[in-house]
C-alpha cells in the first residue's frame, strides 16, 4: 500500500470515529495533523480549531484533565502551522 493510501484509509478511519463520537476532540486534531502533511492547510486549521475547542471544555470539565490539556496543546500548536502555510500560500498567490 503506498503512503498516499495509507493516509486516505487512515483519514477515512477518523471521519467515521469522529461520526461515531464527535465530541472527543483526539480524531480531529489526528485527522488535522493528516491532512496537514498533505498540504490541506484549510481543511487541517478546521481540525485544529474543533480539537481545541473540545479540548478546552473536557479540560475544564472532567477528572482527564491533562489527557486534554495535551491533545489541545497539540491542536494549538496545529493551528499555528495551518495558519502560517495558509498565510505563506496567500503570500506568493499576491506574489504571482
Amino acid at each position: 500500500m503506498s503512503r498516499e493510501a495509507d493516509r486516505s484509509q487512515r483519514i477515512g478511519a477518523l471521519t467515521r470515529a469522529i461520526e461515531a463520537q464527535p465530541d472527543d476532540p483526539a480524531p480531529y486534531l489526528y485527522r488535522g495533523e493528516l491532512l496537514a502533511e498533505l498540504g490541506e492547510a484549510e481543511r487541517a486549521l478546521q481540525d485544529f480549531r474543533r480539537a481545541a475547542l473540545l479540548a478546552d471544555g473536557q479540560f475544564k470539565t472532567q477528572s482527564w484533565g491533562v489527557v486534554a490539556q495535551v491533545i489541545r496543546d497539540r491542536a494549538l500548536r496545529g493551528l499555528q502551522q495551518a495558519q502560517g502555510a495558509l498565510g505563506r500560500a496567500a503570500k506568493r498567490g499576491g506574489e504571482a
